[in-house]
């Protein structure tokens, strides 16, 4: 295929043939679509290929059906780009330098071997509204910037870590979100780096107690007014070390505005001192409560946690700044 040219599936089936890609396609909606699938060919229920090869940096769209990479996708180092809603996933064992993968909608599975992830040294970005998933994924090392996406650990592992590459984990602005839902793999995320404007929500529903590590230390006893474990706390590491893992922090100063380091707990409505300092406020209340400033305040870790059990009740803060 050349570039501005759209390889474009009908139907639903495997294909063995060898298929070159290169370009966005035409009108920029993929160099391969799945945009309308609409019958079946030997009783398929997605589109699999077994052999693609890009030509260039490559736009894929699967906006109305899964598509299945089976076996070799050549790469040569180019960037490939994943428009459309449904899933895309990887599941051969031949990937050979892939570049960049911009994960702009919909779901990137990879279940394949080692080489799934392609070169290290690249890096895979998630945008809002996107979902990279590893499910069976033996590669060990590859760089991940998460903007306002998803990144969520599930299904078998042949590898018993991953470390993100590239210097760390990086947010961008939006809400991004980290997910461990089963097996032992460890993810390492190295240092956390973070934009104006990113949050990360990080959550471990698996056995292993070790999901996710950092060696991006504590603030006031927490990684962050960004980060959050579970939804409905802040995300803790260490005052030390490297390869910390992250867990939850369970110890929070009640209505206590007094200590510029406390992470305050507020359970009912309050009327603090003015011109306090504090490090992080949560609201996590089955109850109407609102706070009441007096002059000038500050929350130096700029976090403010609304979590779950507050539900439909009014929280407020009202009067200073």
């Amino acid at each position: 295929m050349k570039d501005g040219a759209t390889l474009e599936f009908t139907a639903e089936g495997t294909y063995t043939e060898a298929i070159t890609l290169t370009g966005e396609g035409y009108n920029r909606q993929g160099a391969l679509s799945l945009a309308n699938v609409t019958s079946l060919r030997g009783g398929a229920d997605q589109v699999r290929v077994n052999n693609v090869i890009l030509a260039g940096n490559t736009t894929i769209n699967t906006s109305t059906k899964r598509l299945d990479f089976d076996g070799t996708l050549s790469a040569a180092g180019f960037a490939l780009t994943k428009i459309g809603s449904s899933q895309v996933t990887y599941e051969g064992g031949g990937t050979t330098n892939l570049g960049d993968l911009y994960v702009k909608q919909g779901d990137f599975t990879f279940g394949g071997g080692a080489n799934a992830l392609g070169n290290a040294s690249n890096t895979i970005y998630i945008n809002s509204n996107a979902t990279l998933r590893f499910y069976n994924v033996a590669a060990v090392s590859k760089g991940i910037t998460l903007r306002g996406g998803n990144w969520i650990r599930d299904g078998s592992s042949n590898a018993t870590t991953f470390r993100v590459a590239g210097g760390g984990l990086r947010i961008e602005a939006g809400a991004s979100a980290l997910t461990h839902t089963a097996t032992s793999q460890v993810i390492h995320l190295d240092v956390i780096n973070r934009a104006v404007g990113a949050t990360l929500n990080i959550t471990n529903t698996s056995s292993p107690v070790v999901a996710f590590t950092t060696s991006t230390l504590n603030t006031n006893g927490i990684i962050g007014g960004y980060a959050t474990w579970g939804g409905n706390t802040w995300a803790v590491s260490g005052a030390s070390g490297t390869d910390i893992t992250i867990s939850g922090l369970s110890s929070f100063q009640t209505n206590s505005f007094t200590v510029a380091a406390n992470n305050v707990d507020i359970t009912s409505s309050q009327g603090p001192a003015a011109n306090f300092t504090i490090n992080s406020l949560r609201f996590n209340t089955a109850a109407g409560v609102t706070l009441t400033l007096q002059g000038s305040n500050v929350i130096s870790s700029g976090g403010i946690l609304v979590t779950s059990t507050v539900a439909g009740n009014a929280t407020r803060i009202t009067g200073g700044t």
